[in-house]
């Protein structure tokens, strides 16, 4: 399917000889969103994830959209536009706000910092879909690949630890 010499399409940055895709017939393996064992049984209020009681004290700042998101919507500037928002005169009008104002706490510090690679596989998401794109409108000879294991993207409620099987 890929030459062995070639990177793995699934992001790992290994060629595809090396690469743990190629024993699972080319799907990438989950990206982690829980945190690690032990549970703390812990609640915290105002954190979205507190049904789990896993929580430890303090919420952090968290972005509305991932930043990473934010970044590659920018173009890796330093703000986003917005408009139609409670606070804005006119809500018409698109108007820069700095992506680091685009905070709430909403997360404490344990489940902020398990949701990180998730951050990541969205940036890398996005990128990918830029990338096919750009490939795609010069109409060069050859085929595009890149990998991502769906079972990322299911955003439906999960309330028991994911297996690193993938769905059955």
């Amino acid at each position: 399917m890929f030459a062995d010499d070639v990177p793995c399409p699934c992001g790992s940055g290994v060629a595809v000889a090396a690469c743990l895709c190629k024993d699972r017939n080319f799907v990438p393996p989950q990206v982690p969103t829980l945190p690690p064992p032990p549970s703390t049984g812990l609640t915290l209020d105002r954190c979205y994830a507190s049904v789990t009681r896993d929580c430890l004290p303090l919420l952090t700042g968290e972005h509305f959209l991932s930043r990473t998101v934010f970044e590659f919507l920018s173009k890796k500037g330093k703000a986003v536009g917005i408009s139609n928002h409670p606070w804005q005169k006119d809500k018409r009008r698109i108007e820069p706000i700095g992506i680091s104002s685009l905070t709430t706490k909403v997360l404490c510090k344990r489940h902020n910092s398990a949701l990180s690679p998730l951050d990541k596989f969205a940036r890398r998401f996005l990128e990918a879909y830029g990338e096919a794109k750009t490939y795609h409108l010069s109409a060069p000879s050859g085929n595009l690949h890149r990998l991502f294991n769906g079972y990322v993207t299911d955003f439906t409620e999960r309330t028991h630890p994911i297996s690193t099987k993938g769905p059955t």
